[in-house]
């Protein structure tokens, strides 16, 4: 067995814990056996999420909690599958040339928007060309010279550069994802971040949305599915419920005390020291989320001191890890050591460059100082308040990096200001935040010069160049992990903890595809039974 099939097997693994029956298992991972006799169609699910929507322009941001939302409205070619790799969605049929520089696309028949119009080859090429321009994962497809339609069902693309399975993978991307929307909102629409209409084809529609309050979505009734079986984000998708309601919820206390008051059906993101109760608690089902979350430290790399190797070297050196990790979360089972850029569940994860991991090395960190020129400046750490794993991390690190001697400001800030400040290279020296990248393609998107930060490098370039066009796994896993030395080396980042995260539902909320678990919410053949 390789690499790939081992690691593949191991998350499966994982994933089978969690949808096991409460009577096999005994770590809470687990699901209740179901007494239904089979879907129930209507009523309304009620999910309360951690914070609000800065915006709902999904194309043009990374940011959370929209995809938790938008994964139900529309659609992109690929989806991830069940195993996180791609899988065909709004596509029916791809041809790649010999020399992987020509890609064509034949697209689903009949499929319709939620305004009543037909998918055509032209809404494609609309929608993939804003993508293009207002993600931040867009700098990944920068050798794509046009895109050409070929007849009403089929797009041909064409490279400057060959490009191998990297492509369906980025088109799969459930983070900024390369939706597809009609040809004249997508055109009426040339900036990121504002949207003017949301129109998918996805099983649910937009319907309502109350700022800071709640947004509502309502079943699509002429939503045309695929025929193959379930598959995670694709494959074949039935709408049960009438309405699903995604309730604003800052406050974690408020969203477990409405779960368990019946209020809420589904709630995010929760402290994980709420595991132990909520396991025991009637009518109530807690779900770990697979993969875990990478925990990362970025640096403004752009402006200020950061843009010195030599300060990034002195972070990187003092931070100890288990430290951090332990601050972030209360209970073990929920964070892990791992020196990989790479999750443990993916097929990349590695221990190169290890050296560089996980140091707490104050002393060391002191003698970087010295060679930066050190002398004392304040640095602005942005905090984002609404997420507790972040907020503890960054006093943490704050404090460690004290210990040696940096002044650090913690700015405290909501979302919406967070973002924006971040954004900024004269009000930014460096910032937590976290996510998952299964394949390293995908970091291309955070850390290709678009993103907060402003990472990037001729080095890196040439890696994520190679891995655009390879396709022999092998051959990727250690173009992998030179990206994860490269990274580690020049300081792109410093990796400080994996956790996993804690969901919950009520027991009368079925998912037996167990979909809610996994990485981003994904409500399409979820049912209620009471």
């Amino acid at each position: 067995m390789n690499r790939k099939s081992q690691v593949l097997c191991l998350l499966l693994g994982l994933l089978s814990l969690v949808f096991l029956s409460c009577e096999g298992g005994k770590d809470g991972r687990l699901r209740e056996k179901t007494e239904s006799t089979g879907p129930v169609r209507g009523g309304t699910l009620n999910v309360a999420l951690w914070v609000s929507f800065p915006t709902l322009d999904w194309q043009s941001t990374v940011g959370h909690p929209l995809p938790q939302v938008m994964l139900q409205v529309y659609e992109g070619l690929f989806g991830l599958g069940k195993d996180f790799d791609p899988e065909p969605e709004l596509t029916e049929s791809w041809a790649v040339s010999k020399d992987k520089m020509t890609w064509t696309f034949g697209l689903r028949k009949g499929v319709l928007f939620h305004n009543g119009k037909e998918m055509t080859a032209e809404d494609v090429k609309a929608s993939l060309e804003r993508w293009k321009r207002v993600s931040p994962r867009g700098v990944t497809l920068k050798e794509l010279r046009e895109i050409e339609i070929v007849s009403k069902d089929t797009v041909r693309f064409y490279f400057d550069k060959p490009v191998g399975r990297f492509l369906k993978l980025i088109l799969a991307a459930d983070e900024s994802k390369a939706v597809i929307m009609p040809k004249e909102i997508a055109e009426a629409s040339p900036q990121g971040g504002a949207l003017n209409e949301i129109v998918g084809t996805g099983p649910y529609q937009f319907d309502e949305y109350r700022t800071e309050e709640y947004l509502r979505l309502k079943r699509f009734e002429k939503y045309v599915p695929r025929t193959d079986p379930p598959n995670y984000q694709t494959g074949k998708k039935v709408a049960y419920l009438d309405d699903i309601i995604f309730w604003i919820v800052p406050e974690a206390f408020t969203r477990v005390a409405g779960l368990e008051r019946e209020e809420y059906d589904v709630v995010t993101r929760l402290p994980d020291s709420e595991f132990e109760r909520l396991r025991s608690a009637e009518g109530v089902e807690p779900l770990v989320t697979v993969p875990a979350l990478l925990d990362y430290l970025i640096f403004n790399h752009k402006k200020g001191d950061f843009a010195d190797i030599n300060m990034r070297r002195a972070v990187q050196s003092l931070v100890n890890v288990e430290e951090v990790d332990r601050s972030m979360v209360a209970s073990k089972e929920f964070w892990t050591l791992n020196p990989s850029i790479y999750p443990p569940e993916s097929a990349y994860n590695t221990d190169e460059a290890s050296e560089y991991y996980n140091q707490g090395n104050i002393e060391k960190g002191k003698e970087f100082l010295k060679k930066a020129g050190y002398r004392g400046e304040k640095v602005k750490f942005l905090v984002l308040r609404e997420e507790p794993e972040i907020y503890r991390a960054s006093i943490t690190v704050a404090e460690q990096m004290k210990a040696a001697g940096i002044k650090v400001d913690l700015m405290f800030y909501d979302l919406a200001t967070w973002v924006a400040k971040r954004a900024d290279p004269y009000e930014m020296d460096m910032f937590i935040t976290k996510g998952y990248w299964l394949d390293p393609s995908l970091f291309h998107a955070e850390f290709g010069g678009r993103f907060p930060g402003w990472f990037t490098s001729p080095e890196t370039e040439e890696v994520f160049t190679e891995l655009a066009s390879e396709t022999d796994f092998e051959k990727r896993y250690q173009l992998g992990k030179k990206l994860q030395r490269l990274f580690y080396e020049k300081v792109a980042f410093v990796n400080v903890g994996y956790h996993y995260g804690l969901k919950a539902k009520r027991t009368s909320v079925k998912d037996p595809e167990g979909n809610i678990s996994r990485g981003n919410l994904t409500l399409h053949n979820v049912w209620l039974d009471r």
